[in-house]
């Protein structure tokens, strides 16, 4: 940088100083963890009031003035709500007043309908379960589906927060012809663990198929709109291939009757359709 020794000085002076705050961009902190209190919220800091710094006699910048680039408590907050958002339930309960407003806001955008129509829990999945969120909640769709598959419904076994997914497959797949029952069937899975540790049978033989997918991975916005999916119906025989195309239909749409958020990743759409077919023809 050009200029005297004095310009240069300030110059890194007030460079150490931004840079934490250019580093925490809009893709690193959702704007939902940068809304201000008002001035009447108890949790506002400094009466709501922009803290102001005296370094007219500093030569240091004091580590507590600029923000934490690690961002820790954004980082777990931002974990659970996607947890919860997977999980399909919310537990305000379990969130102190502070975090409130933030988690509210960020859980609204991870989600596709209100948030009064999530589940509300009292206690909160453990860290390793937010942590796994995606492998748990698709052992939940595994658990629900065998369920649906020998027309019993039996969540009693699972904790609350494992609950409203495994209820919320039934809604989504026509699981109103099943039967609530207060003890299951031998040999069906019951809880999560079984699904891990694939500990059940199906018609007499050990189940080790892979659950249901859930993915990690969803897909951009527009292209999550734009699309568009093709099914087609192809025979194989000795005289060759022939076949035809049955429908073609917008891929937020389909994922809309399946009960799935529309940027669901491709491996769960395949998955649930594939499964969707099976169960009408069966």
């Amino acid at each position: 940088m050009r200029g005297t020794d004095g310009t240069r000085g300030i110059y890194n002076w007030l460079r150490r100083t931004a840079k934490a705050f250019y580093l925490l961009d809009a893709d690193t902190v959702p704007s939902a963890f940068l809304e201000t209190y008002s001035r009447e919220t108890p949790e506002a800091t400094n009466n709501g009031t922009v803290a102001r710094y005296d370094y007219s006699d500093r030569n240091r910048i004091i580590s507590n003035h600029k923000p934490d680039t690690d961002i820790p408590e954004i980082k777990r907050l931002r974990t659970q709500v996607e947890a919860h958002a997977t999980f399909q339930i919310r537990c305000e309960a379990s969130i102190s007043d502070a975090k409130l407003p933030a988690y509210r806001t960020q859980l609204q955008r991870e989600i596709e309908c209100n948030l009064d129509q999530l589940t509300p829990v009292e206690t909160l999945p453990p860290v390793e379960a937010a942590e796994r969120a995606h492998e748990i909640a698709g052992q939940i769709n595994e658990l629900a589906r065998i369920h649906l598959e020998n027309r019993v419904q039996y969540p009693a076994d699972l904790k609350d927060w494992q609950q409203p997914r495994y209820n919320n497959y039934f809604d989504a797949h026509g699981g109103e012809s099943v039967t609530y029952v207060e003890s299951p069937p031998d040999g069906l899975p019951t809880t999560v663990a079984d699904i891990a540790h694939q500990r059940y049978e199906t018609n007499g033989t050990t189940q080790d198929s892979a659950p249901i997918a859930e993915s990690a991975d969803s897909v951009p916005e527009e292209q999550a709109t734009t699309e568009t999916a093709e099914l087609f119906l192809v025979f194989n025989g000795e005289s060759g291939e022939r076949g035809a195309k049955l429908f073609d239909e917008n891929r937020a749409e389909i994922c809309s009757k399946l009960g799935l958020d529309r940027d669901v990743g491709d491996d769960v759409l395949w998955e649930e359709m594939r499964h969707f077919i099976q169960t009408e023809l069966e």
